[in-house]
């Protein structure tokens, strides 16, 4: 009769432990399904969020272009399900003092030649460049999540006003340019190995 047996099918343990492993198999599938999709939302809410703060960034540095300086302080506005803060101060350049000292004793002659530029105001605080943080935060499963840009201003209207000596004049309008003034403060950043 054991050939009868073989030939009557499964056993009800048999097809239950058949069942139990389809339906792990199955929960984990779901699992990595769900988890796919959490991240596939949190890369496009995050890619959502880099965009606005770029496009506020790149706001806030057209505004310097056009020769006013944005006001000063924190504004934050909300934008769903985003919130948006910018910060706008006055540059603290005290660290730049160093590298600029280390670079002098290095080799004087590559000293960037407008020490002027850091002289001015109280000697920390510059009042043509500026430091603009811009961050885009958002809640997610219970978590603040946040992406930031930040960079430095230049107000090179406020800078022909406080150096006249460091700007030249613009060969067709014959009014102070500011490509030396700018190229004097990338060279101090690249100096302290700042982006500019």
């Amino acid at each position: 009769m054991s050939g009868g047996r073989s030939q009557a099918g499964m056993s009800l343990l048999e097809v239950m432990v058949a069942v139990a492993v389809l339906a792990l198999l199955y929960t984990a599938l779901a699992e990595l399904s769900f988890q796919g999709l959490r991240m596939e939302g949190d890369a496009g809410r995050r890619f959502e969020a880099s965009l606005l703060a770029d496009a506020k960034l790149t706001e806030i540095e057209n505004t310097f272009r056009s020769g006013t300086a944005p006001r000063l302080g924190r504004d934050e506005f909300e934008q769903e399900p985003f919130t948006i803060e910018t910060q706008i101060a006055p540059f603290d350049s005290s660290f730049l003092k160093g590298a600029l000292a280390q670079q002098a004793r290095q080799d004087p002659r590559d000293a960037p030649p407008p020490r002027a530029l850091l002289a001015t105001g109280t000697g920390r605080a510059q009042p043509y460049l500026y430091d603009v943080h811009v961050g885009v935060r958002w809640e997610e499963a219970g978590a603040i999540r946040e992406v930031v840009r930040t960079t430095i201003g230049f107000d090179a209207a406020r800078a022909r006003e406080l150096l006249p000596e460091a700007a030249s004049s613009d060969s067709e309008t014959g009014a102070p340019g500011t490509e030396e003034i700018q190229d004097a403060i990338d060279d101090i950043l690249d100096a302290a190995g700042a982006p500019s």
